[in-house]
């Protein structure tokens, strides 16, 4: 099995990122969330793994996936800008993965970049969003990678939507109060953020039931087989 980075030294990466950029408002914050959001990742892909032993689930780097999902969040332009954050994180993985030690292994620095670039409504953000489209175009992304389709992009996406402020929460609790704090109306608003949560909230809420059923041994051989694990 390839090297893959330790919380530890994942957790310095993004601190270090963060130190360089001096953008954000509340950099502890982002440290905090990002420590739990790794922690629940690793937690739920080995407890589903434990269920299925025989499943393909590399719960090393969807423990590290979590811990720099948000590392494109210092890295925009402005403290205001953070929509695109789940591409910035991927491109930036994928460009320095290999020099800042995530993995000696290019599959793994691919894998770990692609399950941080489907979280949270990114695949609406992208529909919805001109000015996103226009910021990535010369990064050719396929508007299907922000989508995500195996166990690992999942647990991601899970693992940013149950957990808030240290602490684990009720999804759907969060996604309405994001909604509310981004303005999400689809008939008054044009807060992209807010609108395409609104959007995407029944996916996410199945997804969140999905993880959480193989976590806890639920799934059927027949689910199961509908996952790219």
């Amino acid at each position: 099995m390839s090297y893959i980075i330790n919380k530890e030294n994942a957790l310095g990466l993004l601190s270090d990122v963060i130190d360089s950029t001096r953008i954000l408002s509340d950099p502890k914050g982002l440290l905090i969330h990002s420590e739990s959001v790794g922690d629940r990742a690793g937690e739920v892909a080995l407890k589903t793994l434990h269920h299925y032993p025989d499943l393909h689930i590399d719960v090393n780097a969807i423990s590290c996936a979590g811990y720099l999902h948000d590392i494109g969040r210092p890295l925009s332009t402005t403290p205001l800008k953070q929509i695109g954050h789940e591409i910035r994180s991927s491109i930036w993985i994928i460009k320095n993965g290999h020099n800042k030690g995530i993995s000696v292994s290019k599959d793994k620095v691919n894998k770990i970049a692609r399950m941080v670039k489907s979280h949270s409504s990114i695949f609406e953000q992208w529909a919805l969003d001109p000015q996103l489209r226009d910021e990535f175009v010369n990064d050719v992304i396929d508007p299907i990678t922000l989508y995500p389709r195996t166990f690992g992009e999942a647990c991601i996406t899970y693992s940013d939507l149950v957990v808030y402020n240290g602490g684990k929460v009720d999804a759907s609790w969060k996604i309405n109060d994001a909604i509310k704090r981004y303005d999400g109306n689809l008939l008054t608003s044009t807060n992209i953020v807010g609108n395409s949560l609104i959007i995407a909230k029944s996916r996410l809420l199945n997804l969140v039931d999905m993880v959480e059923c193989a976590s806890q041994g639920k799934l059927s051989m027949e689910q199961l087989e509908q996952i790219n694990f």
